[in-house]
């Protein structure tokens, strides 16, 4: 009984094997033809379609051997001012994630750069937005103090009037009175 299994897994191990390089030359097949449609979104222009597509093999091929550009154009992509969905928070995730690849130091160091760059930009912004908020806070208060302000002027200024009528009630009433 063993000597019959014997043949048989070794067929089954010969076949697993075998599969799994025609699973990887299909997973090359497939994010090589995605960076192909890529390639051509980027070339007509069309910026966010084509970071899109290199986004889905970055993501999806990761075994792939079009990985390592996939992840550089995604992170370029993030960057291009040109495209309108460019985002910093996901540009700083693909350059962070290119800088950990195995890529000649110049290149290594130029996403280093890029991840510097964005992480003091976002917080930059986030600086801006508490700045903003704040200002908005301050702006409300000063706004209510401006009409309790005016509220009291107002009551001040009825107060002033009730009095000098009160005066001129009380000069009249001691003329009366001095004049007998």
């Amino acid at each position: 009984m063993m000597s019959r299994l014997g043949p048989m897994v070794l067929a089954a191990l010969i076949i697993a094997g075998c599969s799994g390089t025609r699973i990887e030359k299909d997973e090359n097949a497939l994010a090589a033809a995605e960076m192909n449609v890529a390639d051509s979104l980027e070339a007509a222009s069309s910026i966010r379609e084509a970071a899109e597509h290199y986004e889905h093999v970055a993501v999806h091929f990761p075994q792939s051997a079009s990985y390592l550009q996939a992840v550089r154009k995604s992170a370029l992509l993030e960057s291009n001012p040109m495209n309108g969905a460019a985002n910093d928070s996901t540009a700083l995730y693909w350059w962070r994630n290119y800088a950990r690849l195995p890529i000649p130091s110049d290149e290594r160091e130029n996403a280093e750069s890029h991840v510097t760059t964005l992480e003091r930009l976002i917080s930059a912004q986030k600086g801006i937005e508490e700045l903003t908020e704040s200002t908005h806070k301050q702006s409300v208060e000063l706004s209510i103090r401006a009409n309790r302000i005016r509220d009291l002027e107002t009551q001040l200024k009825q107060a002033t009037d009730e009095l000098q009528k009160l005066r001129d009630i009380d000069v009249k009433t001691y003329k009366r009175g001095t004049k007998k």
